[in-house]
């Protein structure tokens, strides 16, 4: 049946499915913060640590394989991250 529908279909669907996936995973990241902005997308495969120190505001996109490791800090959040960020994919984030 998948020969009879061709690449073409078959690139669409599968296309779709990564963009589900892709949603679904920034849903659960973006659930574990308990500061953000309104438009935040996180890509797959993100890494946070302590995420109740982290800080996002509007209109941030974070791409694949990003490590966000943040030491507590008790009065304040200890890393928080402007408006209109893009940070790129196998990027680490240390901030003690």
């Amino acid at each position: 049946m998948i020969f009879i529908l061709g690449d073409g279909f078959l690139a669409k669907i599968l296309r779709f499915l990564s963009k589900i996936k892709n949603y679904l995973y920034s849903l659960i990241y973006l659930s574990l913060l308990t500061k953000k902005g309104k438009i935040c997308k996180i890509r797959r495969y993100v890494k946070l640590f302590n995420p109740d120190y982290i800080k996002f505001k509007n209109n941030l996109k974070v791409g694949d394989f990003v490590w966000f490791n943040i030491k507590p800090n008790k009065k304040n959040f200890s890393l928080e991250i402007g408006e209109n960020v893009y940070i790129g994919s196998n990027v680490q984030n240390n901030t003690w």
